[in-house]
């Protein structure tokens, strides 16, 4: 392909922070352009992945450096990046947060670092203005191979705030601000004790994407966005799977309980031969 391909990974300098809204809102956003936008989720999380879907239509898959191995999570980047506008993965918990504080093994840091991707980093600012340079400034130089191209601030209280944070970061010679998004209730997305309420049970509507897609219209430097996330596209692998002969039919239960699954999973399963047909233990009277 020799369309311009774009991809950036997702980072918050912590939980909570608002990384999945604003990941949400840029594909949404993307996506109402007319772009084929690919999602990735770094980490085992099946829950962001499901919002993934709703806001890009097409199914999000994880990447996991301790799970996979970086040559495993090369692979799952080749494979479903390759025929994309643009990629998109979304970090899990703070940039830097690993299985282990002395390694970096699974985390959202050692995702970009091994498929070099630059990264957004996504910081609360509420209450922040010069200050927002000092903390770009530690994750910046925390580890000297990762590529901290951009910031968004979130939780901003004005264009003013905006401003001054803008020039917080130029003044400091710092990665730009590439948006800044204010707080708003609406763009809550519910938690629980593993994280957030899954899709299936914290149905959204797609006027709920739309609405988020206009704001980061609005909030996006979008020329800066593409400028520093343009990459070289991933080459598709070169040897593709052979089909398998069929082994029956294979069902899943799949409703509001039963919705814990990788994609990567049931693909598997089909490539070996099964034919998935889904099923709902709440609604159905017979398989």
């Amino acid at each position: 392909m020799n369309k311009p391909f774009h991809a950036f990974c997702i980072a918050s300098t912590q939980s909570g922070g608002g990384k999945t809204t604003v990941s949400l809102a840029l594909m949404a956003a993307l996506s109402a352009r007319g772009l084929r936008v690919q999602a990735f989720k770094c980490g085992p999380d099946y829950i962001d992945p499901s919002f993934h879907r709703q806001a890009t239509g097409l199914p999000s898959f994880n990447l996991d450096t301790w799970m996979m191995g970086k040559n495993g999570v090369r692979s799952q980047w080749a494979r479903h990046a390759s025929c994309a506008d643009i990629a998109i993965c979304e970090g899990v918990m703070g940039l830097f947060d690993a299985r282990t504080p002395e390694s970096l093994e699974g985390s959202t840091a050692d995702c970009a670092l091994t498929l070099g991707l630059p990264v957004l980093l996504v910081v609360q600012a509420r209450g922040m203005a010069g200050s927002l340079a000092a903390v770009v400034r530690g994750f910046s130089q925390h580890h000297p191979g990762l590529n901290i191209a951009g910031v968004i601030a979130n939780g901003v209280g004005s264009a003013a705030h905006a401003d001054l944070l803008r020039r917080a970061l130029d003044h400091h010679r710092m990665p730009p601000l590439v948006a800044a998004f204010p707080k708003n209730a609406e763009w809550t997305l519910p938690e629980r004790q593993l994280g957030l309420v899954p899709a299936e049970e914290e149905a959204r509507q797609q006027s709920w994407f739309l609405r988020l897609a206009a704001e980061a219209e609005k909030r996006v430097n979008w020329e800066l966005l593409m400028n520093i996330t343009e990459r070289r596209r991933p080459e598709p692998l070169k040897v593709p799977l052979p089909p398998a002969p069929p082994r029956g039919i294979l069902a899943v239960a799949r409703d509001n309980a039963f919705c814990f699954y990788y994609g990567d999973n049931l693909e598997r399963l089909k490539q070996t031969g099964w034919a998935i047909t889904c099923f709902s233990p709440l609604e159905d009277t017979a398989l």
